[in-house]
């Protein structure tokens, strides 16, 4: 803001509501004068999301709250809705975000990180980017050889910059951005400095300080723009997709318990009943938490800490809220059995209890059941439950039986054939297409030294595939069966970690579902698990 007052011209910008929100909290006086450089023009409110978020492992819903709740933070604090999607350093970009953009009022987006592609060049710079529904927005990747986003504005960037533009036969104007990033302090006077003495040297390309939003207005008609028909993949930082799994499990689990709250509110809790601000609170923190080095796994230890905790209180809050609008119906009969689907499609009743009675439908007929090897017992019932919907089973006096294990690791119903081989791996055959659903052995597990050149956090080298080791299952045996379902154990042991794996075909399914416990302590390990699939 010092630095606006002593350079008329300096044009700032910045994103995320979250950051914003911070500010206004923790120093109300500061944030005002932000407010006040909004409405002038001279500081850009970026990008119309809540953070910079992860594009990849976010939900699509997530993806779509984001928008919303950072659209009408920027809407409600300083009358705008930002039309720029700006996600500068970001591990990749799904197919599903040009649809979800426009649908929030995004008509633009940038990012640098595509230039950073281990070995294919992006082949665009301005285009149209198309969803999968047919959406288009446009898009302006730029590339500052001195570090993409974070830039100086030197000859060595603004040329390097201009150079590096592929589409100068478009436009003859590209963007730079200048300051130091990833919490660097920004802009300096220095770099404000040698904007006065370079935006008209010459030989050099003519600079002129704006927002970026006007680089957009600016450009040539959509339809003279080409055309990129597809998800904008990030060919490093592979790696993300897998570290600091419980932070990526936690917050998978947040997202469902956020989603069962609402639709859980929608059928049973009248409006007034609703509690908007805490729910409002709660989908907060789980969008601070999609930050694009915190969901993927790339911050430092405390951060994941803190991340686990907020997670963690986002889902025992979430369950807490639904379990009041559930008690806020029941009458508290325990003869009976509720079951509620909450997907937006048909779903088979397949669930547990911690009882051991058995239980009926509404015409007297009793549902399949079965004690599982952890002493729940387990229900089937044969018609799917329509979605938004629920079902009454009640319980009778007559107990689950408990089946004793078959020694046979051979699971098979009506559609399937699995067998679970000593090693662990499986084989599968499809009754209904009659044949194999793999080439060879399935859900092979195999160990790899993951030690990259660089970017630990972040990267896996592709060479990481010469020190492949197989790993074989130290015990396999079928440790439940019944009417239900059939369950297959394997256990696995590597260098002081251990695997254990269940197989579980349920009589009605077409899917084998496979349970995957980890303790994992051994380092610089990647564990990957091979399905060598014959569908074609």
């Amino acid at each position: 803001l010092r630095l606006m007052e002593k350079y008329p011209e300096f044009v700032y910008i910045q994103s995320s509501a979250q950051m914003y929100k911070d500010l206004k909290e923790n120093d109300p006086d500061l944030y005002d004068r932000v407010r006040k450089s909004i409405a002038r023009g001279s500081w850009e409110a970026i990008g119309g999301m809540w953070v910079e978020s992860d594009c990849n492992i976010s939900s699509a819903e997530s993806l779509a709250r984001q928008f919303l709740y950072g659209q009408r933070f920027f809407e409600e604090e300083f009358g705008i809705r930002s039309s720029v999607a700006w996600l500068p350093d970001v591990f990749g970009f799904s197919w599903i975000l040009p649809q979800i953009m426009k649908e929030a009022g995004i008509k633009y987006f940038s990012t640098t990180k595509l230039k950073w592609n281990e070995k294919n060049r992006f082949p665009l710079d301005l285009f149209r980017w198309r969803g999968l529904d047919g959406s288009e927005i446009v898009c302006h990747f730029f590339d500052n050889p001195q570090g993409g986003y974070n830039g100086m504005i030197n000859p060595e960037a603004i040329l390097g910059t201009w150079d590096n533009f592929q589409n100068k036969q478009i436009y003859n104007k590209t963007v730079t951005t200048f300051g130091y990033g990833d919490g660097g302090g920004g802009p300096t006077e220095e770099m404000l400095e040698y904007y006065e003495r370079l935006k008209n040297y010459p030989g050099m390309p003519s600079l002129e300080m704006a927002p970026l939003q006007k680089y957009y207005e600016n450009l040539p008609k959509d339809s003279e723009l080409p055309v990129w028909d597809d998800e904008l993949y990030f060919e490093l930082h592979r790696g993300t997709f897998t570290t600091q799994a419980r932070t990526k499990k936690l917050h998978k689990e947040a997202e469902d318990a956020l989603y069962r709250l609402e639709v859980l509110g929608v059928l049973f809790v009248e409006r007034k009943g609703y509690p908007i601000e805490r729910v409002r609170k709660l989908w907060e923190m789980l969008l601070h938490n999609e930050f694009h080095d915190i969901l993927p796994g790339s911050s430092i230890n405390e951060a994941h800490h803190q991340a686990e905790n907020e997670l963690g209180e986002v889902i025992a809050e979430s369950d807490e809220i639904s379990g009041g609008f559930l008690s806020s119906r029941s009458d508290g009969n325990a003869l009976f059995r509720t079951v509620i689907n909450t997907g937006s499609f048909p779903r088979e009743v397949i669930f547990s209890d911690e009882g051991d009675r058995c239980l009926r439908r509404s015409d007297g007929k009793k549902l399949a059941s079965q004690k599982t090897y952890d002493g729940k017992s387990v229900y089937s019932f044969s018609e799917k439950i329509s979605p938004f919907s629920a079902q009454v089973f009640e319980y009778t006096d007559e107990k689950v039986d408990r089946y004793a294990p078959d020694g046979d690791t051979v699971m098979q119903n009506a559609y399937l054939i699995v067998e679970v081989n000593a090693d662990g791996s499986i084989s599968a055959y499809d009754k209904m297409l009659d044949r194999p659903l793999l080439s060879g052995p399935g859900n092979s597990l195999y160990v790899y030294k993951d030690i990259p050149v660089a970017w630990d956090g972040w990267d896996i080298d592709h060479d990481y595939a010469r020190s492949r080791k197989k790993l074989d299952a130290s015990e396999v045996r079928t440790i439940e069966t019944g009417p239900v379902r059939k369950v297959v154990q394997a256990t696995y042991h590597y260098e002081g970690s251990s695997i254990m794996q269940r197989y579980v075909l349920n009589a009605s399914s077409k899917r084998l579902d496979i349970e995957t416990e980890i303790d994992w302590h051994t380092r610089r390990t990647l564990l990957k698990a091979h399905f060598p699939v014959n569908l074609l």
